[in-house]
């Protein structure tokens, strides 16, 4: 990323390329076909918590259609069978190397209903209840150390004298753990210390 404009070029380069990815999606071929948008909302009669409040299904399959997420310019992808997950993954290279922009297959992982952390945040299934965000405990700890040393440099010890990268360190450290609890930050970073 030497260049500074890279991060935002990456990413806006990447975003046209997301719909060069995903295609026709009433293509019977596509991997990420879907021809139906179904709402499972709470307090809905036929409300299941095990799914997702809105979600893609295809009808080929009666599955939910297969699908892929983006941090900056990785990609995972998401289906209902392993297979699924492969085509899914395979049409993400073949795209965006077509395009030119590199695919790293050493940041690929076999499909798993475990596939550890991405972009910080592990995704928990709970089977009958839903699907809940966390991270590592290393993390965690790491991102309360952080509040408490400034709260104690500033609130106890009454010290006005911040230096900058090493706050904008952490705080980027911050930012990035505020991707998994959002809550936690906009409400007010010292609760994190209790």
């Amino acid at each position: 990323m030497g260049l500074k404009s890279s991060p935002y070029v990456c990413t806006q380069t990447f975003g046209w390329c997301e719909d060069a990815i995903r295609g026709n999606r009433k293509e019977t071929n596509n991997p990420l076909c879907w021809d139906e948008v179904v709402l499972n909302l709470p307090g809905s009669k036929d409300y299941q918590p095990d799914m997702p409040w809105v979600y893609r299904l295809c009808s080929k399959t009666g599955k939910l259609a297969a699908f892929f997420g983006t941090y900056i310019d990785d990609c995972r992808s998401c289906a209902s069978t392993e297979r699924g997950c492969w085509e899914t993954s395979r049409r993400i290279a073949a795209r965006t190397n077509y395009f030119g922009i590199q695919d790293a297959s050493r940041k690929r992982r076999a499909p798993s209903k475990k596939p550890g952390a991405w972009a910080g945040s592990i995704c928990l299934p709970v089977p009958g209840v839903g699907l809940f965000v966390t991270v590592s405990q290393e993390k965690w700890d790491k991102g309360k150390d952080i509040i408490k040393r400034w709260h104690k440099r500033v609130i106890d010890d009454k010290d006005r004298t911040l230096p900058f990268k090493e706050l904008e360190k952490d705080m980027g450290y911050l930012v990035h753990l505020s991707r998994t609890y959002p809550q936690c930050f906009l409400t007010c970073g010292v609760s994190i210390i209790q």
